[in-house]
């Protein structure tokens, strides 16, 4: 299968500064979002879960035996909704891919069908508003200097108001990214969204969970609030959810 093969998407990497500003046209309403490595978790992460075809939708479908198990489904379910829904309403949206993950031995699917890109393609529904760009590295967010040149040329002629992040993991790739990119833009223009970001399965022994569920369903209100402390400080967000562990201790 063709889509099991490759990204169908266009790499910012091909496409001509000549065509940069047409892109405009799919800002939602002035926002332009960037996933920085999305579904890391199941392709990349957990070598638990089984490599077989289309097995992330299995997982995605299956009921969860225990609360972290229901968190980290609904992370990547909600970020696979989004993607579907965005990517069909053709709005912009930039996916920051893993760089190398063929050849990275986290990925499952490293030795058959890139079962990775089959599920981007599918998810991304052919949309020409949805192009990539690979990080430096299959493990951290940042991009090349290259590609980030790349990356401010294409803002500049975009010009969003708000640039909305999401991906995984909150405190570590999307981190580094956001600090990457953070700092060349307007105060305030670039935000991260808990809602459409994940956190890392490590990270979750900082919480309580039912604080992160609703019912069945993730609930990231709390996460809205830690990541307003985020904004508000220079600590690294590993570091608010430290805080929020021990000041909840003292409660």
């Amino acid at each position: 299968m063709i889509a099991s093969q490759r990204i169908m998407s266009r790499s910012l990497n091909d496409i001509s500064q000549n065509e940069y500003e047409r892109f405009r046209e799919y800002l939602d309403d002035g926002i332009m979002y960037i996933i920085v490595h999305p579904a890391y978790y199941f392709f990349f992460h957990d070598g638990s879960l089984f490599a077989e075809t289309r097995e992330i939708e299995a997982y995605l479908d299956r009921d969860t035996y225990t609360k972290r198990e229901l968190v980290l489904r609904e992370q990547e379910r909600a970020l696979r909704d989004f993607l579907e829904i965005t990517s069909t309403r053709n709005r912009l949206i930039l996916l920051i891919l893993p760089g190398n993950y063929r050849e990275y031995s986290g990925f499952k699917y490293r030795y058959g069908d890139d079962e990775f890109a089959r599920y981007i393609n599918e998810v991304t529904n052919d949309s020409n508003a949805t192009i990539y760009l690979y990080s430096e590295k299959p493990n951290r967010g940042m991009l090349s200097r290259e590609s980030m040149d790349i990356l401010l040329d294409f803002i500049k002629a975009v010009n969003p108001d708000r640039i909305v992040l999401g991906g995984g993991y909150l405190g570590r790739c999307l981190e580094d990214f956001y600090r990457q990119l953070s700092p060349l833009m307007k105060n305030g223009q670039v935000e991260i969204e808990p809602w459409i970001s994940a956190l890392s399965p490590e990270d979750l022994r900082y919480f309580d969970l039912n604080d992160l569920i609703k019912g069945d369903r993730l609930d990231m209100s709390l996460m809205k609030d830690l990541q307003r402390n985020y904004s508000k400080a220079n600590n690294s967000f590993r570091e608010i959810l430290r805080n929020y562990r021990n000041n909840k201790g003292k409660g």
